[in-house]
């Protein structure tokens, strides 16, 4: 039996178009290893413990107490490195295997209180409290005194409790509070 000459040619095709797919299949299932060091813009300082993370697969590390790290990444990854107080980096993966070297140098945030304004002047809310002060003195320095007058109220069969007015006798028939 003679093979087709179509059948061939379609089978030679598929075969080439497998073969040309292999590099692409083979740079997505290729990892690359990133690693090195993190630290401070003019790298004195070493940034210990530094967040690495891979963006598109979610992997984080932090970096040593040298300030190293090392994260699994795929070509074409991008990697994030943060540190508390400075400026985040991210560093973009060329290599198609093997290992990607990036030294990251962060640069420091700096943030500034809101200004305070220091015045020998009372605000509005002191001067309120002074004068509420100065009104009601009589009643705050003096000596064991009650501001309402327990011993003239006069309860009622309602069960309220009314307070005596002084010179005034109690109602008949109402109980003195005890």
């Amino acid at each position: 039996m003679k093979p087709n000459r179509s059948y061939l040619f379609t089978m030679l095709l598929t075969l080439m178009a497998g073969v040309a797919s292999l590099p692409a299949i083979a740079q997505i299932e290729t990892p690359v290893t990133v690693r090195g060091q993190i630290t401070s813009f003019d790298g004195k300082l070493v940034l210990y413990p530094a967040t690495v993370r891979n963006k598109q697969t979610g992997a984080r590390v932090f970096s040593d107490q040298g300030g190293f790290y090392r994260i699994a990444a795929r070509q074409g990854d991008e990697i994030l490195i943060s540190f508390i107080g400075y400026i985040s980096d991210s560093v973009k993966v060329i290599n198609l295997a093997g290992t990607q070297v990036a030294n990251v140098r962060l640069n420091a945030r700096e943030r500034f209180l809101p200004q305070v304004e220091v015045s020998g002047k009372w605000n509005a809310y002191q001067l309120d409290s002074i004068a509420r002060y100065e009104e009601f003195r009589p009643f705050l320095e003096a000596k064991q005194q009650t501001l309402v007058d327990t011993e003239n109220a006069v309860r009622v069969d309602s069960g309220s409790c009314l307070v005596r007015l002084p010179g005034l006798a109690p109602a008949k028939g109402s109980a003195q509070v005890q």
